[in-house]
């Protein structure tokens, strides 16, 4: 996506939309036009430095683009019967 892009989907302009963890940095085509440069870039600024938080208890993870939704797993490639030996055990 195009730095341009991104700025007119902030004041919901052009063929993007913010997705709704980002939604409350989108405006007012009115009040992005009142706007200075600097305070148009210093809040695009912040909608690119944001990072939405995750629930701790979400049993799914998606992608970045949000198109595919997996479960989450405790461990990811173990053989069958495998289990982790205590440290006591474990050979030196």
């Amino acid at each position: 996506m195009q730095m341009a892009d991104l700025r007119r989907a902030l004041h919901s302009q052009g063929n993007f939309r913010v997705t709704p963890p980002f939604g409350n940095f989108v405006i007012d085509n009115s009040v992005w036009q009142s706007m200075s440069a600097e305070d148009k870039d210093a809040h695009v600024a912040s909608f690119v430095a944001y990072r939405p938080r995750q629930a701790a208890t979400s049993t799914t993870v998606t992608s970045t683009n949000g198109v595919l939704t997996v479960p989450v797993t405790k461990r990811i490639a173990t053989k069958p019967g495998q289990c982790k030996q205590p440290k006591s055990e474990r050979a030196a």
